[in-house]
């Protein structure tokens, strides 16, 4: 068979080495390699080439895989502790700041409903049971029960507003005690502003709601014995 020049057999020894060169075409690369050193070393040399190279990708996936599994774990942790973090704010804003931060509202602009009952207690005083509302703030009512056998004829319940991150607005109940002695009912606000609820002589100052009688009510268990 007639010599086939080296540079040929070179340019076919990449289909060969991926197996897509015809039949002939190998028969014809193979004969000459037989017989020809240089163009077995190339060969040696295009195979090692190839091994090195899946090695190094296969090093490079590897790798890869470490760094995202590394990165995965990371961002599970940092998760974690967000989510601690939040928990953590949240107990102090409900136990802290809300509990203990109180602002002005003024007590003219609040919404108080008509009572819906009283009731007598075993000291003999009278509680009555009020609810109000804000349509900006959560309201909070202070009351001084040290006072609830006092003989002073005015009794004061202080309203103030507190921050509520989830629930700003909603409807606070408060239900002063009254006695005898009592002649009057006030709610007042951090400026010192009073806003009269009820008077032994009047009754209940807010407009009525469904339950009418509720200053005969009053009136008969003050004056009960």
């Amino acid at each position: 068979m007639k010599n086939i020049n080296c540079d040929i057999i070179q340019d076919l020894l990449p289909s060969y080495i991926d197996k897509t060169s015809s039949k002939a075409s190998n028969e014809l690369v193979e004969n000459h390699l037989k017989k020809c050193e240089i163009c077995s070393t190339v060969l040696d040399n295009m195979n090692k080439n190839i091994d090195t190279d899946l090695v190094f990708n296969q090093k490079e996936r590897i790798d890869y895989l470490k760094g995202f599994r590394k990165n995965k774990i990371l961002a599970i942790i940092k998760a974690v502790l967000i989510f601690i973090l939040f928990i953590i704010l949240f107990v102090v804003w409900e136990c802290i700041i809300e509990a203990k931060c109180e602002f002005f509202v003024d007590v003219n602009d609040i919404n108080i409903d008509y009572p819906m009952y009283v009731e007598k207690n075993s000291d003999n005083s009278i509680q009555i049971s009020f609810s109000m509302s804000d349509k900006r703030f959560f309201l909070y009512s202070k009351y001084d029960e040290s006072n609830e056998n006092s003989t002073d004829k005015n009794v004061y319940i202080e309203v103030v507003r507190q921050l509520r991150l989830f629930n700003p607005i909603c409807r606070t109940a408060f239900s002063p005690k009254i006695n005898a002695n009592t002649e009057r009912l006030f709610l007042k606000d951090k400026k010192g502003n009073v806003r009269e609820v009820w008077n032994k002589f009047d009754g209940v100052l807010i407009e009525r709601g469904p339950n009418n009688d509720i200053n005969e009510e009053i009136f008969n268990l003050l004056n009960q014995k």
